[in-house]
């Protein structure tokens, strides 16, 4: 019967700390200077996608890159283990998460160290191409990425082998 007692008394508690609450709410709401709405007036959308771009990079073959390879700006978006594994001489490492842009301190490099050569955009999968189509929507021209993205493996072969 105690028990009884106890329970009856925490769930009239909570009950008004409940109202309480609530009532402090809609007091602080009346006196906001533009109260919030109490039903949406428009569908809210918690999710909205990245803006896809609209222009393309080109696709390029690894023999015209390896013709003419002092020709480009090699930009590497591999991971560390893939760098150290596959290490690709005169290239630069660029961060990139397809999810954010590309920050405009690392377009401007691309722009700085690009001058009077094309880019090739190399990494895993289509990152490679995600974030050449992202250089090439940002004013960036004759920007490329391999048609074989495991294509980059063989730039790291020396002269010879």
């Amino acid at each position: 019967m105690n028990s009884m007692f106890s329970l009856k008394r925490f769930a009239n508690r909570v009950a008004i700390i409940l109202i309480c609450s609530s009532l402090i709410a809609l007091a602080v709401n009346a006196l906001r200077p533009t109260p919030l709405d109490w039903v949406a007036k428009t569908i809210y959308e918690i999710y909205q996608d990245c803006p896809e771009s609209t222009v393309s990079a080109d696709v390029i073959e690894l023999e015209s890159i390896i013709r003419n390879r002092s020709s480009y700006l090699i930009v590497d978006t591999r991971d560390e283990k893939d760098r150290s594994d596959f290490p690709v001489s005169n290239s630069i490492f660029v961060e990139y998460d397809s999810l954010f842009p590309v920050e405009k301190d690392h377009i401007n490099l691309i722009v700085q160290m690009s001058a009077g050569k094309s880019v090739l955009v190399i990494g895993k999968g289509s990152i490679a191409k995600l974030m050449a189509d992202e250089l090439v929507s940002n004013g960036l021209k004759n920007i490329y990425y391999l048609s074989n993205p495991p294509d980059y493996k063989r730039l790291t072969q020396k002269e010879g082998e």
